[in-house]
């Protein structure tokens, strides 16, 4: 694709990353209004987020899987993908999001401090 009256390539990578940032935000807008509605506590979401297999909605055709096939759990990651990412993704970046399910610092430190005074005891 061309840009309009020359003969340079279009530059997509921008219109295309900020589609994907703008979709990243209506979803999670979407996960907020979605456990406002249902009324779930902070239990509920991390439960339903960390094992949806467990706590989420049951497939509609579950009986057509074999008893080998049912209840499986993958998990892929590609962490070389990631790696060349960020490498090339330069410097000029958002601040990272971290998820809800993650326990944050200053509570791992805190939590960390009353087990040692606990131990010392």
């Amino acid at each position: 694709m061309l840009a309009p009256y020359t003969s340079q390539a279009r530059q997509l990578q921008k219109p295309f990353s900020a589609a994907v940032d703008l979709f990243r935000l209506l979803e999670e807008m979407t996960t907020r209004v979605v456990y406002l509605i249902l009324k779930l506590t902070n239990q509920q979401i991390l439960a339903w987020t960390t094992c949806p297999a467990c706590f989420g909605p049951s497939t509609l055709n579950s009986t057509s899987y074999t008893e080998l096939m049912q209840n499986r759990l993958e998990v892929c990651l590609d962490g070389n993908f990631q790696h060349r990412h960020q490498s090339k993704a330069g410097r000029n970046h958002l601040p990272v999001v971290t998820p809800r399910i993650f326990l944050k610092q200053s509570y791992v430190d805190k939590v960390s401090r009353e087990i040692i005074d606990a131990e010392t005891v």
